[in-house]
Formats: C-alpha cells, sequence, structure tokens
C-alpha cells in the first residue's frame, strides 16, 4: 500500500522503471527471456515514453519510486508513422509474433479514430492498486487530451482480465468493440471522472 504519491509528468528518466512496470504487470505472457522482456516493452512501454512523453504520466512515492504509469498516443496516425520508422523492424527481429501482433492493432486502432483518436496502456504495480491510484491517473491523461483537443481515448483489454474491465466501466469506458478474446473500450475526453 502506498500512501504519500504523486502524479506527474513521466520523463525519459523514468524509462527503466516503466519498463520494469511493464514486464512485473504482463500477465499470461511468458518472458523467460531478455528478448522476449524487449519485445514487450517494445510494443507497450518504449514508443510512448521515448516519443510521446507529454502524454505519459507515472505515479510515484518517496519510499517506492515509480510504482505506475499511464503512457499515451495522442494520434494513432502519427503513433503509426514512429513506430513504422523506429521500433517495427527491432520488434520484428525481437518477437515476430509481437510484430504481427502489432500490425494488425494498429489498422484496428485508426478504424475507430473518429471515436478516439488516442490509446493509453496503464500498469500499476500492486502495491498501488485499488487506493484509486488508475482513476488519478486517467483523469490527470483526460485533462491533458481535452486541452490538445483530443476526442477521446481507446485501449484494449482482454475479455479474461475482469478486474481490469471492471475498474474502466467503473470509471466510464465503455465498450467499442468486441473482438475474439478482447474488447476495445473507449473515454471520450469530455467525460472526464
Amino acid at each position: 500500500m502506498v500512501s504519500d504519491y504523486i502524479i506527474r509528468k513521466a520523463r525519459i528518466t523514468d524509462l527503466e522503471a516503466c519498463r520494469e512496470i511493464c514486464i512485473a504487470t504482463a500477465e499470461g505472457r511468458n518472458l523467460s527471456t531478455s528478448k522476449k522482456r524487449a519485445a514487450l516493452c517494445n510494443r507497450f512501454c518504449d514508443p510512448y515514453i521515448e516519443k510521446f512523453t507529454d502524454n505519459c504520466y507515472v505515479a510515484e512515492s518517496r519510499t517506492e519510486g515509480v510504482f505506475g504509469y499511464i503512457l499515451c498516443a495522442p494520434d494513432i496516425d502519427e503513433y503509426a508513422s514512429v513506430v513504422k520508422k523506429h521500433y517495427a523492424k527491432a520488434l520484428y527481429k525481437l518477437s515476430f509474433g509481437e510484430a504481427v501482433q502489432r500490425r494488425f492493432e494498429i489498422p484496428l486502432s485508426k478504424s475507430y479514430k473518429k471515436e478516439a483518436a488516442a490509446h493509453l496502456h496503464i500498469d500499476i504495480l500492486p502495491i498501488g492498486q485499488k487506493q484509486g491510484v488508475g482513476g488519478k491517473l486517467v483523469r490527470t491523461l483526460l485533462e491533458s487530451l481535452e486541452k490538445n483537443r483530443i476526442n477521446g481515448v481507446a485501449l484494449g483489454v482482454g475479455t479474461a482480465n475482469k478486474n481490469a474491465v471492471s475498474f474502466y466501466k467503473h470509471i466510464g469506458f465503455t465498450i467499442l468493440k468486441s473482438l475474439p478474446g478482447a474488447y476495445i473500450m473507449i473515454k471520450r475526453t469530455s467525460q472526464i471522472l
């Protein structure tokens, strides 16, 4: 349990802590090799911290350091361009399977850009869960996106991840699409918590 923490903009110096959180919270994945861990971070962490830092926030405490994050790309087209230019080749070398999944996710994300131009990833270590940290991270991001006139934000979540689905519904996300094994959920920036 974390009692004294702040939400602040992420910095490039937070990259290693965010990678550790990404790996520690990746349920149901085989991360037995450094290549598999690097592929996970290439897909869900590195592009956001390295290229979209202005839309990334961390939860940090004096005692625990960074223990949670919300990472966001505000525009799927820009994200696709950045990934293609800086990350795609490395991901193919690390994990063909992860690269193929990303390759299908980007066109899918473009298909609902009118409803939600941005997309996010949020992860919080167990010591910071069920304390309102996730809601504060989402609220902070939504306020920033609204100031920048971004219409909404989307995320993908596994249908089997009942706790996450429940959390997202609790803070106002709705299911936009139901896919085999996953939901695409969105929240409009005008629906700030």
